[in-house]
């Protein structure tokens, strides 16, 4: 990287932070992944010139093995960043079957200027939200005091992330353990108790201090390899306390390359009896279950390090339906083949079906029958089965999973999701106040800011939003929250964050502008159509409540019928959101009321409270 450009540069309004990992400019401040920061970089120490897919697959990814899509990605990324498209751009041009060429003008950033620029951080954002933040506080201290299930402790959890590792030297048939030893490790890290694992993320960064940076943990495992020339694999793990500067564990393993099981079994136990104990955690009672077919096991090391995009669903699942026939008993397998991002992930995006999602719920539940601690694979179950409407059945392994597990915070986020959809929204508040006291960074729990919004309570909303506000859920629910605290310009200037094409932007943009009736009827039925998932009504009930503000009343009643025919209860959210204020009076409004209130008296009828 060249110096000047390394202190930042400025594209247009955009400032351009790299070691920061920050564009701030146009009233936003957002944060960069570092390989997606990598890329805009190479793109402006290169401006005006076509960078070739070749050259920044070199420069920014190295020796790493990765598809087309990974830089596909990073682009998309950046135009979402800075506002741009590919049709009209004005900061990346697309320049066909070569690669692409900054546009814009790049101007270096003097030396002292960078320490200037302004910085978007979670804590000045609690500060400016004090008041509420402060509030919403003091209700959670006196919720837990009152109702927080035995054996579940306010002590935060210690937060772990996994890198992906570095490979040294070798053939690049290897390249895949760089990915798939970290995710295996992630899973057996998972299932110890007092721990708080950031799911694997393959385009983590591997520089320790950036991985606590972008994964909010303070400990982060890394580690590398090679595979010499007789076909020995020599890896090295360690773990490091990032904000201490301390290395706490550290192992170096030599073994046959072709003897995967062997690596596996030492590494886990090593994990087990010494890894997860330096972390201050206990292990889990069980060992859960093992690989024991080499040949299986391979194929789902493969699997693991196959991008989780829509284009390698279909891939990835060949490849774990036939890891799972080899051998049908290894749980981890299965608890892959249902992930979100596997079977779910093909229905989701790749038309799968509604089969795909019942392969999905047939997996998890083989997962959890061959191993019931592992947890992420009970949260998959739940969440999909709450999309397919079957809330009674994922609110019955939601409170077990939070009786067997009263320190996990993700299982008691699982309950608090399943509550929403039933209605039972305070009950909800408090899992998520739960979730949020034992992991207090970890992103995820932002969906519980639909829970306060629903129920009312905009202001108490703000600080789960606050755990991922730069994203583009961020821009979705944001301007959700503005609008109904009466911040309509400041909505309008989130939104506007979106990329110009995107259907959820051209209607709320026009919406909040002020039109109405015919000026919104050509923008009306894409955003419709993108927010209609056959799978949640949870996406209709939110579609419909936009569309109430928005004036299209007979719009919002058809997708509102839609989403309580889809088990999301909506009561008592239609009492408490101000965005139904204007149809209270509508008959087919009162009708659909009393639907809601019969779903959700149904399913609290249903339900064993967690004692």
């Amino acid at each position: 990287m060249k110096p000047d450009l390394q202190r930042g540069f400025r594209l247009y309004d955009r400032t351009v932070l790299p070691l920061r990992n920050r564009i701030t400019g146009d009233g936003k401040d957002a944060h960069v992944v570092p390989r997606t920061m990598s890329v805009l970089v190479c793109l402006a120490e290169h401006a005006g010139e076509v960078v070739t897919r070749g050259f920044l697959d070199e420069h920014v990814w190295g020796r790493s093995v990765v598809t087309d899509q990974a830089l596909t990605n990073c682009i998309s990324e950046l135009r979402n960043l800075l506002g741009d498209t590919r049709a009209e751009p004005r900061f990346i041009e697309t320049v066909p079957k070569r690669g692409y060429r900054l546009i814009a003008p790049v101007s270096p950033l003097e030396a002292g200027t960078e320490s200037r620029a302004p910085l978007f951080s979670r804590r000045p954002l609690r500060v400016a939200l004090s008041l509420g933040a402060l509030a919403a506080i003091v209700v959670a201290g006196i919720w837990w005091a009152m109702h927080v299930p035995p054996g579940a402790s306010a002590a935060p959890l210690t937060t772990v992330a996994v890198t992906p590792f570095r490979q040294l030297r070798g053939a690049e048939e290897y390249a895949y353990l760089q990915l798939a030893l970290p995710d295996e490790i992630a899973t057996e890290l998972s299932r110890a108790s007092g721990l708080a694992v950031r799911p694997f993320q393959p385009d983590a960064p591997t520089d320790p201090n950036a991985a606590k940076a972008e994964l909010d943990a303070n400990n982060v495992i890394t580690g590398y390899y090679y595979v010499g020339a007789k076909g020995t694999l020599a890896i090295t793990v360690q773990a490091l306390d990032v904000k201490q500067n301390r290395i706490l564990w550290r192992t170096q393993l030599t073994l046959p390359v072709a003897d995967l099981l062997s690596l596996r079994n030492r590494i886990a136990r090593q994990i087990r009896t010494q890894l997860v104990p330096a972390l201050g955690a206990n292990p889990a009672r069980t060992v859960g279950t093992q690989p024991a077919k080499a040949k299986a096991y391979r194929i789902y090391l493969h699997s693991l390090a196959l991008p989780r995009d829509p284009e390698h669903h279909v891939q990835a699942i060949a490849m774990l339906r036939r890891a799972t026939t080899l051998d049908p008993n290894y749980a981890p397998a299965w608890k892959e083949l249902a992930n979100q991002l596997r079977w779910h992930g093909l229905y989701l995006y790749a038309d799968g079906g509604a089969s795909a999602m019942q392969k999905s719920v047939a997996a998890a539940k083989r997962a959890l029958s061959l191993d019931p601690t592992l947890v992420a694979a009970a949260a998959s179950l739940i969440n999909t089965q709450s999309e397919l409407g079957a809330v009674t059945e994922a609110y019955r392994l939601a409170r077990q999973l939070v009786l067997d597990h009263p320190r996990s915070a993700l299982a008691h986020y699982a309950l608090a999701e399943v509550l929403r959809y039933g209605g039972m929204l305070q009950d909800a508040e408090r899992h998520c106040e739960i979730a949020l006291q034992l992991d207090p960074h970890y992103y995820l729990w932002r969906n519980c800011a639909l829970t306060y919004i629903a129920d009312g309570k905009p202001e108490r909303a703000v600080r789960y939003i606050a755990l991922d506000p730069a994203s583009y859920w961020g821009s979705l629910v944001i301007p959700a929250l503005k609008i109904r605290q009466g911040g309509t310009a400041a909505a309008l200037k989130v939104v506007r964050r979106l990329p110009k094409s995107s259907a959820h932007r051209r209607f709320m943009e026009a919406c909040l502008i002020g039109r109405r009736g015919s000026e919104l009827d050509a923008l009306a039925q894409p955003f419709i159509k993108y927010w209609s998932k056959p799978y949640d009504g949870e996406s209709d009930y939110w579609t419909a409540a936009a569309l109430a503000y928005c004036g299209r009343p007979q719009d919002a009643l058809i997708m509102l019928a839609q989403a309580i025919q889809g088990h999301y209860c909506a009561y008592p959210a239609l009492d408490r959101d101000s965005h139904w204020n204007s149809l209270r009076d509508n008959p087919r409004f009162r009708a659909l009321r009393q639907k809601a209130i019969a779903c959700h008296e149904q399913f609290q009828a249903a339900v064993k409270p967690v004692p």
